[in-house]
């Protein structure tokens, strides 16, 4: 994921989680957030995409946020969930 959304996923709730190695990795690290539910994710995410989405066009970078956004995956951690 890339630092850009990982710190706007943080600002909305979320919690930075530094060298994440999920599954399919091989051991590559990411940088992730952690959230307490999928449904809080989710909702962060929405956040995220509808303030970038009225930069698009305008900023190179919130183009690069929403195309992270299309390809977040999503990792149970028990009681959370981790998005990377």
């Amino acid at each position: 994921m890339l630092n850009q959304t990982a710190d706007l996923l943080e600002s909305e709730g979320g919690e930075l989680y530094e060298g994440y190695s999920g599954r399919g990795m091989y051991g590559k690290e990411t940088t992730a957030v952690t959230f307490d539910s999928e449904s809080d994710a989710r909702e962060a995410m929405l956040q995220v995409a509808y303030y970038a989405g009225g930069e698009a066009g305008e900023d190179p970078t919130a183009e690069e946020v929403l195309e992270d956004l299309k390809k977040a995956r999503f990792d149970s951690l028990g009681l959370g969930v981790v998005v990377y």
